[in-house]
């Protein structure tokens, strides 16, 4: 048998286990708040658009295609033509000769020769050359003049344009 002294405790524990808790719904009233606005102003941001079904777009004749120009990279190790690389340039600057015969067959197997549009004749388009400052003038003759073999129109050579009276590094 329990002692009554155990079973006051008992009882004491039960009684309290059954109270009702109160709830502090302010803070909770707070929270929800700040997400209905996050959610408002989130929304309020993005940028509304038709779906397909609501949005028919025109049909065009035009023959002449987007511009586009073949992307040749020498960095301080490789020479890369539209990201594929083509040779190191260690061995390209150890090459004897004018031009480069590598890159002169990745540009006949790869780049297609098109008729120009004001019948100037056919080429292989424009090519726009991006190279590291370091690398020597005399490989980077090499590159232009198998551009220039390999019939391409324009060459263009990137460089960064600095503001007159600014300190070139």
């Amino acid at each position: 048998m329990r002692s009554p002294r155990k079973i006051r405790r008992i009882e004491r524990q039960y009684t309290q286990g059954s109270r009702d808790v109160p709830i502090n719904i302010v803070s909770m009233i707070d929270v929800f708040a700040i997400l209905v606005f996050y959610l408002m102003v989130s929304i309020a941001a993005v940028e509304m658009r038709p779906t397909d079904k609501a949005l028919q777009l025109p049909q065009s004749t035009s023959q002449t295609k987007p511009h586009t120009a073949t992307q040749l990279m020498i960095t301080r190790k490789d020479i890369l033509v539209d990201n594929h690389q083509i040779m190191s340039v260690a061995d390209a600057d150890s090459l004897n000769a004018d031009s480069l015969p590598g890159l002169k067959d990745y540009f006949e197997k790869n780049v297609r020769l098109e008729q120009q549009p004001d019948d100037t004749g056919i080429t292989r388009g424009e090519i726009n050359i991006l190279a590291d400052k370091s690398i020597p003038y005399s490989l980077l003759k090499k590159v232009m003049k198998s551009c220039s073999d390999e019939r391409f129109a324009r060459i263009s050579l990137n460089v960064i344009q600095h503001k007159p009276g600014a300190v070139i590094p």
